[in-house]
C-alpha cells in the first residue's frame, strides 16, 4: 500500500511517500518561494527519486486544519488533483493531530498550539499511547491565557509544541511546562503518512472539507470595520 502525504498548513511544506509501512521518501522545506511554488515540485522530485508515479498511490493524505488559510487550500487542491488522477481516496488528518504525533512521550499531556494572532491560539490536548494518539478534548481556538488555564487542569507534565510554543516559550516555561525541541514544531510528512495510515479516515476527493476554526483575517477585519464584530 502506498500513501502519498502532504502538508502546507504552516510555515513549512512537507511531503512523504509511505510504501508498505516503510518511508520511501520524505522532504520538508521552509518554502521561501511560497507554498504554491514549492509543493508540487517537491512531490514530483520524491516520485522521481523512488521511481513511482502519482497513479501508484493508494491513498493521498493531507492535513485539514486549522492553519494558514492559503496553505491549507494549496495542499487540499493538490491532494484533490492527485487523488483524482490516481483514483484514490483522501485520508484526512487534523493539523493539530499531525503536529502532536511528533511527540513520543506517553507520560505527558501533549499540547500543540498554532498562532491564531491577537493573543489567541489553536490548541489541542493529547496523550500518546504506543503508536496511537488520543485527543483529550476537542481542538479549539482559545486565548493563550485560556490555553494555559486548561493545561493546568491536567496533573501530568505538559509538553507544548508548534509555532505558538516558540512565540510564548517564556510564559510556557514560567507556568512549569516544557517546550518541545524546535524540530518538533513543524509537521513531518512521514509521521503524517503513518498517522493517516493508522486511522484510515478516508473520503472521496470531492468530499474533502477544511476546518479553519475562524474566518480569514481579511474577512474578520472587514466585519470589524462594517459592524464592529469579528
Amino acid at each position: 500500500m502506498m500513501i502519498l502525504a502532504l502538508d502546507a498548513s504552516g510555515r513549512t511544506v512537507s511531503a512523504a511517500i509511505l510504501q508498505d509501512g516503510r518511508v520511501a521518501a520524505s522532504q520538508m522545506t521552509g518554502s521561501s518561494g511560497g507554498h504554491s511554488v514549492t509543493l508540487m515540485p517537491m512531490i514530483q522530485n520524491m516520485l522521481s527519486l523512488t521511481g513511482l508515479t502519482a497513479r501508484d498511490a493508494d491513498y493521498i493524505a493531507v492535513t485539514t486544519g486549522p492553519g494558514s488559510f492559503t496553505g491549507l487550500k494549496i495542499a487540499a487542491g493538490a491532494a484533490k488533483g492527485l487523488a483524482h488522477a490516481a483514483g484514490a481516496p483522501i485520508l484526512r488528518v487534523p493539523t493539530l493531530d499531525a503536529l502532536a504525533y511528533n511527540i513520543f512521550n506517553e507520560n505527558a499531556v501533549i499540547i500543540p498550539i498554532l498562532d491564531a494572532r491577537r493573543g489567541q491560539v489553536y490548541a489541542g490536548f493529547y496523550k500518546r499511547e504506543g503508536e496511537g494518539l488520543t485527543a483529550l478534548c476537542e481542538n479549539a481556538a482559545l486565548s493563550f491565557e485560556g490555553c494555559l488555564e486548561k493545561a493546568a487542569a491536567y496533573p501530568e507534565p505538559k509538553i507544548f509544541l508548534g509555532d505558538a510554543a516558540e512565540l510564548y516559550a517564556e510564559r510556557i516555561r514560567a507556568a512549569g511546562a516544557v517546550c518541545a525541541d524546535c524540530a518538533a514544531n513543524f509537521i513531518d510528512g512521514a509521521r503524517l503518512a503513518i498517522l493517516a495510515g493508522l486511522r484510515m479516515d478516508s473520503c472521496g476527493y470531492g468530499e474533502l472539507s477544511l476546518n479553519y476554526f475562524r474566518r480569514p483575517q481579511a474577512e474578520r477585519e472587514y466585519l470589524e470595520r462594517m459592524n464592529g464584530t469579528v
